[in-house]
């Protein structure tokens, strides 16, 4: 019995000894990890390019953190945050921005050109077809013949808009690129502008008439021409008309 047991025994204090052995060699061989290299570690892409000049990412972060280089110097980074601005410009423009490929199937879209065609989510239009929401015309002149169309007003009928529209082809990327500007309020204006200039005309010439027919009435009683008259009262209404 004696003999089975000792072995046992001396295996697992040899066994507890060595744990002990390697745990306090742990604790004193311990190589503290420098937290600010993993932060930014983490911002660069881990595309292990050496396009900055470092064979790793994390080579890269080091130096960065022990004032050897920028974080900037980096051009998947570079990238990404360029792609990044560009997304908030296009997310934020005022105007309407569509993006369609050469099949002019709608590869990306906008909150306000959504908003101009009436669409809640990019998800309802992207990948479909043009067609099924504008004119496809204008894209297709654009892309069979590589000239752009600038500031072209157009009248969207199915959703009573009017807008200004400009369309591009990028030949490098094979994209089509559409600028819609909303000039509803600038065309309903302008056309109220011309409703009351087209009334004025009008009661212009009701007046003149009226006033013709009083001075003709008079002139006969009184054996005088109204030719003065008539013209003065004409160059009152192109006057009107002008304005």
């Amino acid at each position: 019995m004696n003999s089975i047991l000792v072995p046992i025994l001396a295996v697992t204090v040899i066994g507890l000894i060595c744990g002990l052995l390697l745990a306090v060699a742990s604790v004193v061989m311990e190589v503290k990890v420098d937290e600010r290299i993993t932060a930014v570690r983490e911002c660069l892409p881990g595309a292990n390019c050496g396009s900055c000049g470092y064979d790793t990412c994390r080579e890269k972060a080091i130096a960065v953190c022990q004032g050897k280089a920028e974080i900037s110097m980096c051009l998947p980074y570079l990238k990404d945050k360029a792609e990044s601005f560009s997304d908030t410009i296009v997310k934020n423009t005022p105007n309407g921005l569509m993006v369609l490929n050469e099949a002019l199937e709608v590869q990306q879209i906008n909150g306000a050109a959504l908003k101009i065609i009436n669409l809640r989510r990019a998800e309802d239009i992207m990948g479909d077809l043009v067609v099924r929401v504008l004119d496809p015309k204008p894209f297709m002149e654009v892309l069979a013949s590589g000239k752009p169309i600038r500031n072209q007003k157009t009248f969207l009928a199915e959703y009573g808009r009017y807008v200004e529209q400009t369309i591009l082809y990028d030949k490098e990327y094979r994209l089509i690129i559409c600028i819609m500007r909303d000039i509803t309020d600038e065309e309903d204006i302008r056309e109220k502008k011309e409703e009351i200039s087209r009334r004025t005309v009008e009661i212009a010439d009701k007046v003149v008439d009226k006033q013709m027919r009083i001075v003709q009435d008079i002139a006969s009683l009184l054996g005088e021409t109204a030719a003065e008259t008539k013209i003065a009262l004409t160059k009152l209404k192109e006057t009107i008309e002008d304005e």
